[in-house]
């Protein structure tokens, strides 16, 4: 007998498909079989469920022995299924596949509540599974034999756990000592016998057992049943064959109540190591084994990550000592419930990884050097997190570690003076013992940012409010090179080292502003003192520094009167200014001395000298802007208004020829002052007004 392809396939499921509620067309007369080969008739006329069923088994068996065809059933009615039975010819595999998919759904919605059905379904979907050669149609077959039967027993497994629980067992037995569908239809509990369309899967035994699961154990109740679901499920997984997956996803579902109620209570945690032990003695496979304790680890290192949470939130100082136990002691300990707290040992449960105590270092520390701990906590801590950094392996620790820890202590250190010297203490040991240059560099960088932060914060706290402290604390910073910082209305001073250092250049930095800052008042005095602290400083300043130290001290001598020190700056010559600039700068001082002290001719002479170097080509393109005013001073109108003043002091000197020498040249500056003015309305103004006393 020639077997058929998978349009027998078809033809078998079809025959015996009908459902409720469905009304189908028979076939066309088009659909007939064609040419010589032999035909059946289709059965005339409606029948009863049970002898419609006998006659399309009947029926089954003659159309299966025609070679190459596809035979078709279709049900129709709404209260009984009647059956129309024709040959027609092979189609392709596309058409066949949605003809045998679309029956198939008629008859398994029909057989669930149809025990005998169901059983016919598939003995006969058997039958004919053994005569299909198609690769595809064979996959096809099983999936929806497969699909229609695990259906089935996840819904006879839902009824079970909710109104029959102490059946739970034996139906989970059953099912996994035949490995074939077992389960209700139509309130008739069936167990189909084997073959490859009735097999399950042992991956869907195990969705099977998870979805159970909870609805058995989740409260605890009924002890024994448990512990026979227990021992069943077990020795499921224990079989040969069990996929990894499978047997990783029912040890997390064995051990899923312990871990729930373990959470809650420590007296729970032994027995979720009493059933851990079981599991291990059931499963001594070394990869079982190794599941099984991951799991164990994994629920303690969350327990010991929520403890430390609940900890920093509520009890800071506590969670210090309870960081540094879980580190040193490398043991499962933590809090349940609200307030228990329980250890166990290393014998009875995995220890949490080295990898998870760094991290808990890492993710803590923030919490806690945030939080109002004390300092003698937080230098336990820190001790903690020193030796860690320098003791572990560079590429285990925790990228972030170094950073958190840092961040912390600086945060505290800015407004506790004990904390500061504990940042510094820690930062020599941490250079000192790191195996990371790039670490060791990263820790002195950030330390001495915080010095001179640290510094300048003081600098500007104390000037405007305790002036005489200015200068002692500047000459502290110079003559340590170390930081010394203000806590409170104490000045704490720290040991000198590569972390507290503060370069001169920065306490040159200082002093400069405090020349700007005492240069708007009065108080010629501090101005004069900051002159001969500076004094001291140039020395030790790097030769940008000092440029600009001495640019700043040019402007002090002159605010203070004292030309000499200005004029002596000049002498020696500014690095920042041309030869030129400074003969003509301290020929203007000299003039101012002169005066002052009533020697006007000299002042004349030395007014000449500046005007001089303000007529050179150095000074062409000189502009000048009076910031208070925003007037721009072109070259020919400083220099007319020295003119102007030569001539009055020769004037008092009776030295009339002079003084109509000066005031011409002075007029015809004031005429191209005046001219290159014509576009700046202030400038203009005030040009005129002086412009007048030369007759313009």
């Amino acid at each position: 007998m020639k077997k058929t392809r998978l349009s027998t396939a078809l033809a078998a499921v079809a025959l015996v498909g009908a459902s409720f509620g469905q009304d189908l067309p028979a076939p066309s007369p088009a659909a007939a079989p064609q040419g010589d080969e032999p035909q059946a008739a289709a059965p005339q006329g409606v029948v009863t469920n049970a002898e419609g069923f006998a006659a399309a088994r009947a029926k089954l068996a003659e159309l299966m022995s025609l070679p190459g065809k596809t035979t078709l059933l279709c049900g129709t009615s709404l209260q009984f299924p009647y059956y129309h039975f024709a040959l027609v010819p092979s189609s392709s595999p596309r058409e066949i596949g949605e003809m045998w998919s679309a029956s198939f759904g008629i008859l398994a919605t029909y057989a669930q509540g149809n025990a005998e059905l169901a059983a016919e379904m598939f003995a006969a979907g058997a039958d004919f599974f053994a005569r299909v050669e198609d690769d595809d149609a064979r996959q096809e077959l099983l999936r929806l034999f497969q699909s229609f039967g695990e259906q089935a027993i996840e819904l006879t497994s839902q009824d079970i756990c909710k109104n029959q629980p102490s059946l739970v067992v034996p139906f989970l037995k059953q099912l996994i000592a035949t490995k074939t569908v077992t389960a209700q239809f139509g309130g008739k509990m069936v167990t189909v016998p084997a073959s490859p369309l009735a097999s399950v899967r042992p991956e869907f035994i195990g969705a099977l057992v998870r979805n159970m699961q909870p609805a058995l154990m989740g409260d605890g109740a009924n002890a024994q049943n448990v512990r026979a679901f227990e021992a069943t499920v077990i020795d499921f997984i224990s079989e040969d064959g069990i996929s990894a997956d499978v047997r990783d996803a029912l040890i997390d579902a064995l051990l899923a109540p312990s871990f729930e109620r373990a959470q809650t209570a420590a007296a729970a945690v032994s027995q979720l190591i009493a059933d851990a032990g079981r599991l291990r003695a059931k499963l001594p496979a070394e990869d079982a084994q190794t599941v099984i304790n991951q799991r164990l680890q994994a629920f303690g290192e969350r327990m010991i990550d929520q403890t430390s949470q609940k900890l920093c939130g509520e009890d800071p100082a506590n969670a210090v000592a309870y960081l540094r136990k879980i580190a040193s002691s490398r043991a499962f300990c933590a809090r349940f419930g609200e307030k228990e707290m329980a250890e166990f040992s290393k014998a009875e449960f995995p220890p949490p990884s080295d990898e998870f105590i760094l991290r808990l270092i890492a993710s803590t520390y923030p919490r806690i050097a945030e939080s109002t701990v004390s300092t003698e906590n937080m230098r336990a801590l820190n001790a903690l997190v020193v030796k860690t950094l320098i003791d572990e392996d560079p590429e285990k620790v925790p990228g972030n570690l170094l950073n958190v820890f840092l961040d912390g202590s600086v945060k505290r250190a800015q407004d506790d003076a004990e904390s500061a010297h504990m940042l510094f203490e820690d930062a020599d040991k941490l250079i000192a013992g790191l195996k990371d240059a790039n670490s060791q560099v990263a820790v002195e960088r950030r330390c001495r940012q915080f010095a001179r932060k640290s510094a300048i914060k003081t600098f500007r706290d104390i000037c405007p409010g305790r002036p005489n402290d200015v200068i002692p604390y500047l000459k502290k910073l110079a003559d340590t090179g170390t930081l010394c910082s203000l806590y409170g209305n104490s000045f704490v001073s720290f040991k000198p080292g590569r972390t507290t250092a503060v370069s001169p250049d920065l306490v040159g930095q200082l002093a400069e502003e405090a020349i700007i800052g005492f240069s708007n008042g009065t108080d010629t005095k501090m101005l004069s003192n900051i002159l001969d602290f500076t004094a001291t400083l140039l020395p030790k300043l790097s030769d940008d520094a000092k440029q600009t130290m001495l640019d700043r001290r040019l402007d002090a001598f002159f605010l203070v009167g004292n030309y000499d020190g200005a004029i002596d700056l000049l002498e020696k010559g500014l690095p920042s200014h041309s030869p030129g600039w400074c003969k003509g700068t301290a020929a203007k001082l000299r003039y101012h001395k002169a005066f002052n002290e009533g020697k006007k001719a000299e002042a004349i002479r030395q007014l000449l000298v500046f005007i001089e170097f303000m007529q050179s080509d150095e000074q062409k393109d000189f502009e000048d802007c009076d910031p208070t005013t925003g007037i721009i001073y072109s070259r020919e109108w400083v220099i007319a208004k020295n003119f102007m003043r030569c001539a009055e002091i020769a004037r008092d000197l009776k030295d009339a020829a002079n003084e109509a020498k000066y005031l011409a040249e002075a007029k015809k500056l004031y005429a191209t002052a005046l001219e290159k003015a014509k576009d700046d309305p202030k400038a203009l103004v005030e040009i005129k007004k002086e412009a007048k006393a030369v007759g313009l």
